[in-house]
């Protein structure tokens, strides 16, 4: 059916310092709306030496402040991206994609690389809202101040499922919030069938896999086991699980440092639901401290 076809742009290159040719990496910032895939694994080892016009270093997230957002489709066929360099300090929406929007993004991966932004700060999607991210993950390190997760910083009524992951060091500035090994916030969205490995160090609601959980979203099928390190509202899956959320068939597996509502699986409940779920890790705190949960305030706890 012809009504039906999608044709989609191969893209083999990094481009040039830039670009927005709509036909290599760098260049789909010139079309947002389109179709792409991934025809061969890219090296993007040069985007160090690359310098913006406002002092940032690095690749320009595709979808940004300044280009618009990303709307179109993302198959990567099983390639990625290896040598990735984003250095925008003071930076919203940074990761290899900044903003995704009524997207799909799948089967791609940041193979390596350090993503440095201020807030929606993600190894593979700084912002997503209303998006599907499937069989995708992150190996790299990332840095920011607010919402920040290593393979999506935000994820807002979207799907993130089909064995993604993510295995880079998330860490989180002085007073950060919403930290999380694999997504910083995650908000009337959904998680499935993923998990996290990378060490997860923040200030206030920090999870080895999610930071904040919030609004009727769900993790289920989901796992973390890297070190969890913070102040307030820290869990080794979830830092806040908060109000209808519902965690189900997870685990965390790695130590947790925090000072208050300090939990081997989550920080703090809040009128919200944990079925079927354990926790492993040693447990250190000062006030409400818990092997499995800090605290739990007019919320469900079963099996």
């Amino acid at each position: 059916d012809a009504s039906k076809r999608i044709d989609y742009t191969v893209i083999t290159q990094l481009g040039a310092e830039g670009s927005t040719t709509g036909k290599d990496l760098q260049g789909i910032n010139g079309d947002l709306s389109g179709n792409y895939v991934l025809g061969a694994d890219i090296n993007a080892d040069e985007t160090k030496n690359w310098l913006t016009e406002n002092g940032d270093i690095g690749f320009n997230p595709i979808g940004n402040d300044f280009d618009g957002v990303f709307t179109g489709r993302f198959d990567g066929l099983g390639h990625g991206v290896s040598n990735l360099t984003i250095n925008q300090e003071w930076g919203y929406n940074v990761g290899l994609f900044g903003t995704i929007q009524d997207a799909v993004v799948r089967n791609v991966g940041v193979q390596s690389g350090s993503i440095i932004g201020d807030s929606f700060v993600g190894g593979l999607v700084g912002n997503s809202i209303n998006s599907l991210i499937e069989n995708s993950f992150s190996h790299a390190d990332v840095h920011g101040y607010g919402t920040i997760g290593g393979l999506v910083g935000g994820q807002y009524e979207g799907s993130i499922t089909r064995d993604s992951y993510a295995t880079g060091a998330v860490t989180g500035g002085e007073n950060s919030m919403y930290v999380g090994g694999l997504v910083g916030g995650n908000d009337n969205a959904h998680i499935e069938n993923s998990y996290a490995t990378g060490n997860v160090d923040g200030s206030e609601v920090v999870g080895g896999l999610v930071g904040d959980n919030n609004h009727g979203a769900t993790v289920k099928n989901a796992y973390a086991t890297g070190t969890v390190t913070g102040t307030k509202n820290i869990g080794g899956l979830v830092g806040n699980n908060y109000y209808d959320a519902q965690i189900k068939n997870a685990y965390a597996t790695g130590a947790v440092t925090g000072s208050d509502r300090v939990g081997g699986l989550v920080g703090e409940n809040l009128a919200a639901s944990i079925e079927n779920t354990y926790a492993l890790g040693k447990v250190t705190g000062t006030t409400a401290v818990g092997g499995l949960l800090g605290k739990n305030v007019q919320g469900t706890v079963t099996n």
